[in-house]
């Protein structure tokens, strides 16, 4: 089964729908309500890596939220660690969308530009979730970036192309933009309703798809 564009983003929205909601394992009490919403970035992590496994074929591992070691390196954690064969090609940076970094956005690219320069060719382990166990493997020489935004919905549609176009400018960073106009996280609205008014960038997907190695 592949995850498709649609329902991706549909799942999303769902996200943030059940965050409004108390979290609790007991049934049938109903005279608790949240204030603020929960934080949903992690499980679109989670659905990210979903998204790739499903469409990628070959023989790979994706690492969601893992913090990687290298030696001399100050340890960092991406979103989603691309692996195949026990060598990582490719990382992956998700985002909601660009909150409060509507004026300086393009400077993640620096950021990761930075970081990628530091790793490329070098060994590095980390630690399972589950089972504590440290596990080694290696960086190729040549690792990408990819950043995904997951909607470009609050933010001005010129704004946020003045931000993406300073991306050009970064050599093994890339960044994807995979909804505009209606914002995932619109109230009153079904998730149904919403992926039909938004606009799901399905050539953005699969450019991603393209430039996975």
């Amino acid at each position: 089964m592949n995850v498709r564009p649609v329902d991706f983003m549909k799942h999303i929205c769902q996200l943030y729908q059940d965050a409004r909601l108390p979290k609790i394992p007991y049934e049938n009490i109903e005279n608790i309500s949240r204030g603020n919403s929960r934080i949903v970035s992690s499980e679109v992590e989670d659905l990210t890596a979903a998204l790739l496994s499903t469409n990628l074929h070959g023989e790979y591992l994706f690492l969601t939220d893992q913090s990687m070691g290298v030696e001399n390196v100050r340890r960092f954690v991406p979103d989603v660690v691309i692996m195949k064969e026990n060598v990582i090609h490719d990382i992956i940076d998700v985002k909601m969308d660009l909150g409060r970094r509507r004026d300086d956005f393009y400077t993640e690219g620096s950021k990761w530009e930075d970081i990628l320069q530091q790793i490329n060719g070098k060994d590095c382990s980390f630690i399972d979730g589950v089972t504590k166990e440290r596990k080694y493997a290696s960086f190729a020489d040549y690792v990408r970036c990819h950043i995904i935004v997951i909607s470009s919905g609050n933010i001005n549609p010129e704004q946020f192309r003045k931000q993406i176009s300073k991306f050009d400018d970064y050599e093994s960073v890339d960044v994807y933009c995979f909804s505009e106009d209606l914002h995932p996280n619109t109230y009153h609205q079904t998730p149904e309703e919403i992926v039909e008014i938004m606009n799901i960038r399905s050539d953005e997907f699969d450019r991603l798809l393209e430039n996975i190695t």
